[in-house]
């Protein structure tokens, strides 16, 4: 670990590169809202955000807005150490290269709509909160594999949904998508497991 000068409740850890994990990551422990915003200011670009394991910060989702610079939010194994997470999601609209989020917080809300355009996002897991909007806002998300908006108030239909993915441009391959619990449908009723959607040249298969 690399101790900042502001907090030695802000520390830096270098990491090797993976799929998961880029190399510069920063983890964020227990410092005040003012620490938080004066090193994230200082920061500017923060490849990996996440939260350490023993963290029970609050951490307002504003605060992000001090960066320039951020490619992934969290980690899926981050899921039972973010209850102190909340805001609205709009914060990351300004985020263009934006390639993951992994966020389960109650206290999160916002529409989906944050992420229209975003072509680069890989994985979106945004759960058990309030956010809303409807699915057909990512149709242009080609490259994401993996979306999750279960237990939260996301509508549409899966339907349209892949048929926009499909029409952009995904036409081979598989995505996983979990959104029971929320109002999203498939073939008229409410989705009450994850479904795995497979893409061809002629359209998709849900399975």
């Amino acid at each position: 670990f690399i101790s900042n000068q502001e907090s030695t409740h802000l520390t830096e850890l270098e990491l090797p590169a993976s799929d998961d994990i880029l190399k510069t990551s920063v983890r964020i422990y227990n410092p005040s809202l003012s620490e938080m915003k004066a090193f994230l200011t200082k920061k500017g670009v923060i490849k990996n955000f996440r939260f350490n394991q023993d963290s029970n910060a609050a951490f307002p989702l504003h605060l992000i807005n001090q960066l320039t610079t951020m490619e992934r939010f969290g980690l899926d194994s981050d899921r039972h150490i973010e209850n102190g997470i909340y805001g609205d999601i709009s914060v990351f609209k300004k985020f263009s290269h934006l390639q993951q989020i992994y966020l389960y917080s109650s206290g999160v809300y916002g529409d989906i709509s944050a992420f229209k355009g975003m072509t680069s996002l890989k994985k979106l897991v945004i759960s058990s909160c309030g956010i809303t909007g409807d699915i057909s806002n990512l149709g242009s998300a080609i490259s994401c594999t993996y979306f999750n908006f279960a237990d939260t108030q996301v509508s549409g239909t899966l339907e349209e949904f892949c048929q926009l993915l499909h029409d952009n441009g995904l036409t081979s391959g598989n995505i996983t998508v979990k959104f029971q619990n929320s109002q999203v449908t498939f073939g008229g009723k409410p989705l009450i497991s994850g479904k795995i959607v497979t893409f061809n040249s002629s359209g998709y298969v849900v399975g």
